[in-house]
């Protein structure tokens, strides 16, 4: 990696390639009955959250290949439950989900890495964010993981697995 990151960025890559590790070990061993335990209706299974960690991943990927392509672009803002219910998570292929996933993650990580110093202040203006830099995609990806992580965890426990 780049000595020359700007302040913080080869941290915060650091620390995606961590919590990455950790997303994948929680769900590698879900089988499709566990991966769909939903605790209680209303509240996302694990499949649901991955099929959902999936989407946000691709939305991101495109999001900072727009940044690195125009200047301050806009981006609109989307619902993550209508995409849920639009794609219909429960009735996904638990196997492809969190095959997609671990693709999208990976080549988001493969992006991050690849980026020259200045390309991690490149910026947006997000419609209900206001402005962000690929930097701040990047936190993004990994404190979402850290809440979905805990999550899982949570459903497995109370599934017993």
């Amino acid at each position: 990696m780049n000595t020359f990151l700007p302040e913080n960025s080869q941290e915060v890559l650091s620390q995606l390639r961590a919590i990455s590790q950790e997303l994948f070990a929680e769900i590698g061993d879900l089988d499709d009955q566990e991966a769909s335990f939903s605790p209680m209706k209303g509240e996302w299974s694990a499949k649901e959250v991955i099929c959902h960690l999936r989407d946000a991943e691709q939305i991101f990927h495109q999001r900072m290949l727009q940044m690195l392509e125009e200047e301050e672009p806009f981006l609109r803002g989307y619902n993550p439950e209508e995409l849920a219910a639009e794609r219909d998570y429960p009735s996904s292929n638990w196997s492809q989900a969190r095959s997609d996933f671990q693709n999208a993650r990976n080549r988001n990580l493969e992006l991050l890495s690849d980026l020259e110093p200045v390309q991690w202040f490149k910026g947006a203006i997000h419609q209900e964010r206001g402005h962000i830099t690929i930097q701040d995609i990047a936190e993004s990806l990994s404190d979402h993981s850290r809440i979905h992580i805990k999550q899982i965890k949570q459903n497995k426990t109370l599934y017993g697995v």
